[in-house]
């Protein structure tokens, strides 16, 4: 037995599906964490009831400086902590980005009761603040709006029972002339995928999970990896909902490796067969 320290996740690989009683009593008020600097953090809902990501209440300090909302740091470069977590869903074993508010083009809104998420701080003496929610209110299911100026499409990777879900590219002017390039979570999986982008216009490297452009570009490319170790798995690459895409846009995948090319509005998946181990494509 070990002490679990509220505000902490943990991570266990069990054989079988098992269920697991943690006793203690939520806490009653605020929760803080002390993060150290350029790394993953595993943090937990501490609470009895759903933890809405809400960038307007959930706070930070640096260095013991003056407390300010996840809001603030959004569109900003070299951000302290991230706005957003990542958690993992057990319905298909891949993570799906977490924030509230309508901030990016997800419905994903709250971590739930004993589910935890990964979160990325990127400079020293970070402290985040977790406040108990006063009430239980039904999953806020923000739809971002898009126009021609701001929308996004999902990439979606799979090989056998691996799944990587909320990759995005896009435009938006929302988040400034540099855009909003998010980085990926910690793969904890034995048999994983991983998709992986570059920010339009560029060379690499692909690290990305999210990149939206925020320049008003009349062309742009996206550079993708998509990486398994599965071998020879037949791997599917799908884009299943366009309907942000503005009507006079157009996107083409193209594969490197054979040259073939394929209209996204015609098609919604594109498949091939990785041959080795850990390969990329």
């Amino acid at each position: 037995p070990f002490n679990v320290t509220a505000g902490e996740a943990y991570v266990a690989n069990l054989p079988a599906a098992k269920d697991v009683q943690v006793p203690g009593a939520p806490p009653p008020g605020e929760v803080s964490l002390d993060l150290s600097a350029g790394t993953w953090h595993l943090i937990g809902n501490p609470f009895g009831v759903p933890l809405e990501w809400d960038v307007d209440t959930i706070r930070y300090q640096q260095n013991r400086g003056p407390w300010s909302q996840l809001r603030n740091v959004i569109g900003t470069q070299n951000r302290p902590v991230e706005f957003y977590v990542w958690k993992l869903s057990p319905m298909d074993s891949s993570y799906r980005v977490v924030c509230g508010n309508g901030v990016l083009p997800t419905g994903e809104s709250r971590i739930g009761v004993g589910e935890g998420a990964w979160i990325y701080t990127g400079g020293a003496g970070v402290t985040l603040s977790l406040a108990r929610p006063t009430r239980v209110a039904p999953p806020r299911q923000a739809v971002p709006s898009f126009a021609a100026d701001h929308w996004a499409v999902e990439l979606i990777a799979r090989v056998g029972d691996a799944c990587d879900r909320s990759n995005y590219l896009g435009l938006s002017s929302r988040f400034g002339p540099a855009g909003l390039n998010l980085p990926g979570p910690p793969a904890i999986a034995d048999q994983f995928v991983d998709l992986a982008l570059a920010p339009a216009n560029t060379a690499g490297p692909r690290s990305l999970a999210m990149a939206i452009s925020g320049e008003n570009l009349t062309r742009a490319t996206w550079s993708v990896d998509v990486t398994t170790n599965v071998v020879n798995g037949q791997v599917s690459l799908s884009w299943p909902d366009l309907s942000a895409l503005p009507r006079n846009c157009r996107l083409r995948l193209v594969d490197l490796a054979t040259g073939r090319a394929v209209s996204m509005r015609s098609a919604s998946a594109y498949t091939y067969r990785a041959e080795n181990a850990a390969v990329s494509r």
